[in-house]
């Protein structure tokens, strides 16, 4: 059973908005232990977005793997900083591992607020990990 706790933060912003998208991820097949993909980062609030100003705390790029609803394992793959415009695209190459055990999961990515349960900012993709 997951256990989620409350908390005050003082001028804090969500980045659920933020949508992350890839072209490459159909029929994903790995077996080096990594992964490198073309990320697209889309800001679809009316507002401009900043990474760097949410009181001290570090914004991370994250890739979930997941069996069914569970979540397997988190890599954060690069804390993010500067803004985005309302509407605007930011393309990123990344680099990132994949789970030790061959098997097949379902990779989703997060923009997180350090400290804070990431949102789910894309769809599932998923990928199989060969031994």
């Amino acid at each position: 059973m997951k256990v989620i706790h409350y908390r005050i933060v003082e001028d804090f912003r969500s980045f659920r908005k933020v949508e992350i998208t890839t072209e490459e991820a159909d029929d994903l097949k790995v077996q080096d232990g990594e992964i490198s993909l073309n990320l697209t980062l889309t800001n679809d609030y009316d507002y401009a977005v900043d990474f760097s100003n949410v009181g001290g705390r570090k914004v991370y790029l994250n890739a979930h793997y997941l069996k069914g609803l569970t979540e397997v394992l988190t890599i954060p793959i690069e804390v993010l900083t500067g803004q985005m415009k309302p509407g605007a695209s930011l393309e990123k190459r990344v680099k990132f591992s994949v789970p030790e055990l061959p098997d097949e999961y379902d990779l989703r990515f997060s923009v997180q607020v350090e400290g804070i349960e990431p949102p789910i900012n894309s769809m599932k993709y998923p990928v199989v990990v060969l031994d």
